[in-house]
């Protein structure tokens, strides 16, 4: 397990700033990552040319697409494969059109909860499924926000 806390609203409402984490980093080794999945990871490289911060610097999304699935977002929801997907964690509809696009192999599609303030995939791409940190699997502080991750 790994402690990380939550520096902007990229994720809200599911973190709010100032939300502390618990992140494990064993699954990873025997257990695919998969759709809902919130993942603390290192951007790529592209990440660089929408923002002055470093690709050194761990970003926290949630995963709504793995290799092989053909993910687009227009009307305000995502598709995968077709079908428009139920996100109950997301309160603000995207404003934004994506895709279509398949998810190429080793890679998967991460974005904010907070669809239209985060940089995410759907700015600068894919990401490598070994940038990937570890899963957030419980919210500790503050206390009366406690508990565990939904995925």
């Amino acid at each position: 397990m790994e402690p990380r806390y939550i520096p902007s609203l990229s994720m809200f409402p599911t973190f709010e700033v100032g939300d502390q984490l618990a992140v494990e980093k064993v699954t990873r080794y025997y257990r695919p990552y998969s759709r809902h999945d919130v993942v603390v990871f290192y951007p790529p490289e592209a990440f660089s040319l929408f923002s002055a911060r470093g690709t050194d610097e761990a970003l926290i999304k949630r995963i709504v697409a793995v290799e092989g699935d053909t993910v687009q977002i227009r009307g305000g929801k995502v598709y995968l494969n077709g079908q428009a997907q139920d996100e109950p964690f997301v309160t603000d509809k995207p404003e934004y059109e994506w895709g279509p696009m398949v998810v190429p192999a080793g890679k998967v599609m991460v974005l904010g909860d907070n669809r239209n303030h985060s940089l995410d995939s759907h700015i600068w791409g894919f990401l490598p499924r070994e940038n990937v940190i570890g899963r957030a699997v419980f919210k500790y502080w503050p206390p009366w926000r406690a508990g565990a991750v939904e995925g």
